[in-house]
């Protein structure tokens, strides 16, 4: 399914907001709506902007969304460095984890870079996804990078991404998408 969205990540804190609006058919959409503050972690949605067809939170929504955060933090590295929450570690020559104990001490994301120092991949052991009436299954994820590109401010970000879930059943492709802006 095609969307357009804008997400913007907070700049004193570590939290994030997802704005889309997903077409489900000529005359019909959803805006749909992602994200991590100090009330913890939200997703929701609404059919042609107002009808409420679903939202979630809690402890599994809050991790869902702070993995997300972790791992998208490649697209803001400035935020991220300034966040009072994070914890970053190093691991190994090529790899740093990411973490936030003071939201979910279980939440972690191990962070890969290339020899130029551009984000290639991310991956949690345990990002949460909704799995209907049966609550939530708990199953690794992970973020490939690319087509980096310098900024205006100097700073390199990826422009390419996709997610993945990697299931009992093999890999889940869940999303991939191009940046097209970035302030």
């Amino acid at each position: 399914m095609d969307w357009e969205g804008h997400q913007s990540f907070e700049t004193d804190g570590l939290g994030f907001r997802w704005q889309a609006r997903l077409r489900l058919a000529r005359l019909a959409w959803v805006d749909a709506e992602d994200r991590l503050d100090a009330e913890g972690g939200y997703g929701g949605a609404r059919l042609f902007g107002v009808v409420p067809v679903g939202s979630a939170r809690g402890p599994e929504v809050t991790r869902l969304q702070l993995v997300r955060c972790l791992a998208e933090s490649a697209f803001a590295p400035l935020v991220a460095s300034r966040a009072r929450r994070l914890v970053w570690a190093a691991d190994g020559d090529d790899a740093f984890t990411l973490a936030a104990p003071g939201i979910d001490a279980d939440a972690i994301v191990r962070v890969t870079v290339d020899a130029a120092g551009d984000v290639r991949s991310a991956r949690s052991p345990d990002r949460p996804r909704p799995n209907g009436r049966a609550g939530y299954l708990h199953e690794p994820y992970r973020l490939e990078f690319d087509h980096h590109e310098r900024l205006s401010s100097g700073v390199r970000i990826p422009l390419r991404a996709s997610g993945t879930f990697e299931t009992a059943d093999g890999d889940w492709p869940y999303w991939r998408f191009e940046v097209l802006d970035a302030i």
